[in-house]
């Protein structure tokens, strides 16, 4: 089924509907429903696509970035106010988190996975972008890759903790509010302002 939707996929006008794409296969509509209601590990389809076109000898490096997709209406799933770089503001509409595997040698990114932020509660969307990393660390090593590039909004620690304990070491930019300082732990002496 899905050689057979990525064919239509290249080929077909319009939006993507059941009725649309069925229009342009020999699958009927009720067959899409019924396909589109199963899962399907697209990381894992993604990988074996990564190790056709690049060497297990390559350097590479995985990327995790957030991308922000503008969408009006009130019934979408995930809906909700994300930052927009473009704009350099928070806009309603959609989110994305995309881990990509990232090609040294032609400089190149590969998309691994792609996951829309939606809301849980008691987790914050540092903590969905760390369970993102976290759930393919395993994945990335296997590749031989140890380096995970992220820009400022991901320097915290409730993203860069979880996942140098999954084995990956984060590099990237601190935010301009980083303070680097080492916080006195010694006793307070009793006079004076407490050291800091």
């Amino acid at each position: 089924f899905m050689l057979v939707l990525f064919r239509v996929l290249c080929i077909f006008q319009g939006k993507a509907t059941y009725r649309n794409l069925s229009r342009y296969s020999g699958i009927s509509e009720k067959r899409f429903s019924r396909w589109y209601q199963r899962d399907f590990d697209f990381s894992d389809f993604n990988s074996c696509l990564f190790e056709q076109v690049v060497s297990r000898d390559d350097e590479c490096i995985a990327a995790i970035d957030a991308s922000f997709i503008q969408k009006s209406g009130k019934h979408t799933e995930g809906l909700g106010w994300f930052y927009n770089g473009c704009a350099g503001e928070s806009q309603r509409g959609l989110e994305t988190s995309l881990l990509c595997i990232v090609h040294l040698k032609s400089n190149t990114a590969y998309a691994l996975e792609a996951q829309q932020t939606l809301e849980h509660k008691g987790k914050s969307r540092v903590d969905l972008y760390a369970e993102q990393a976290v759930a393919q660390s395993p994945r990335l090593k296997k590749r031989g890759i140890h380096y995970l590039v992220a820009d400022a909004y991901y320097s915290k620690s409730k993203f860069v903790s979880p996942v140098v304990k999954s084995g990956l070491n984060v590099v990237g930019k601190l935010r301009i509010d980083a303070d680097l300082q080492w916080l006195y732990q010694g006793d307070y002496r009793g006079k004076g302002r407490p050291q800091k």
